[in-house]
């Protein structure tokens, strides 16, 4: 018998193979020898060929004519038999494996997930064992279930194509992250709000970091990750409740600090607003319909009113400019917020969004840092 490791396939050796290179070793015909021991030469060669077995009688005469101990034929009968068992159960066990991770697969991008969990196996069984491994109390083997939390918490992009399984494999991880995340304090309602704050003030003072968005975070309770974006996967940030403790899960698709702020504070919003249920989780994509949806519209006027109150933007924007043009406009929203400790590129940013005013190049926002 041969064997690599206890957790591979091997190959079992029948004892009539060794007794035919025993016979040619000793020069022996095979008709010659059967003829010996009283034995038809055709049954001789099917115990030679594997297909049938050495049993105590025929082991009792190759000790006889060989010398080598019939307790050792025995034994090695004994051996292949048991590992013919083995081989079956693993062959039964692979098969199942296989058909679990061509279900997986369905779902899920499995190389991905295999390359970022560096999982190189042989066998299916063992890339299954260690995917479950990694994917922990998460049940990716209730495929209908996970299909509903992958796929229905998230508004369909109107502009951009969506890879349905880079999507479900994307929110796979960050749902992983999250729920394995560590932070350095407790979460209470409210902690949300505090943070979203200290964010907004910082941001608006241009002293904002992802570094201190994190700090920030992990100070009110609520985990902080990046998962880095699939092909076809334009998610912007994710929240999700782990029993008391959110997660805000970014991507950084853009290097915008500006947009990069929305996000988290439109995570945020989700959180202060609408987090109840355990396991729930709320996405940003470009191109959803955001406008529409009233959760989504509630997030972003929680993300959009925390950078700049209702009364400031009304002062801010009441202030004409000396000539009507929309780079004259943004300049002059730039001028009066700065006067309020605004950012300038916060306030135009809003003026651009709010009047379909993209193609306006000044006031860029800076880097995410």
């Amino acid at each position: 018998m041969e064997t690599r490791s206890e957790n591979t396939l091997f190959v079992a050796t029948h004892p009539g193979i060794a007794l035919g290179e025993e016979l040619k070793e000793r020069g022996i015909k095979q008709k010659d020898f059967a003829m010996a021991i009283g034995m038809q030469s055709s049954h001789l060669s099917e115990i030679v060929k594997g297909k049938r077995p050495i049993s105590n009688e025929l082991a009792a005469q190759l000790e006889k004519q060989l010398g080598i101990p019939a307790k050792l034929w025995i034994r090695l009968q004994a051996k292949y038999e048991y590992d013919i068992k083995i081989i079956a159960s693993r062959d039964a066990v692979e098969s199942e494996a296989t058909r679990k991770e061509g279900a997986y697969s369905e779902i899920f991008n499995l190389k991905v997930l295999y390359q970022r969990w560096g999982i190189h196996l042989s066998t299916a069984a063992e890339r299954v064992e260690r995917l479950l491994e990694m994917t922990g109390s998460i049940n990716i083997g209730d495929t209908a279930s996970l299909k509903l939390m992958s796929v229905g918490y998230f508004k369909r992009s109107e502009t951009l194509p969506i890879d349905e399984k880079n999507m479900n494999t994307w929110i796979l991880l960050a749902m992983i992250s999250a729920k394995t995340g560590k932070v350095n304090a407790l979460y209470k309602k409210g902690n949300e709000w505090v943070a979203a704050k200290e964010i907004a003030d910082l941001t608006n003072r241009g002293e904002i970091t992802e570094k201190k968005i994190k700090e920030i975070l992990n100070c009110a309770g609520i985990h902080y990750a990046v998962v880095e974006k699939l092909e076809q996967t334009p998610i912007d940030a994710y929240s999700i409740l782990y029993g008391d403790r959110p997660s805000i899960i970014v991507t950084k698709r853009w290097n915008d600090m500006d947009k990069f702020v929305f996000d988290i504070l439109h995570e945020l919003g989700h959180i202060h607003l609408h987090m109840k249920e355990e396991g729930k989780g709320y996405i940003s994509i470009q191109g959803s319909a955001s406008c529409i949806d009233p959760i989504e519209r509630a997030a972003n006027a929680f993300a959009r009113d925390m950078l700049i109150s209702p009364d400031v933007w009304n002062e801010i924007i009441r202030v004409k400019p000396r000539i009507n043009s929309p780079e004259e406009r943004a300049r002059c929203i730039a001028r009066e917020a700065a006067k309020r400790g605004i950012s300038r590129t916060i306030a135009v940013a809003r003026n651009k969004h709010d009047e379909d005013l993209y193609n306006i190049h000044a006031y860029r926002s800076p880097k995410i840092r």
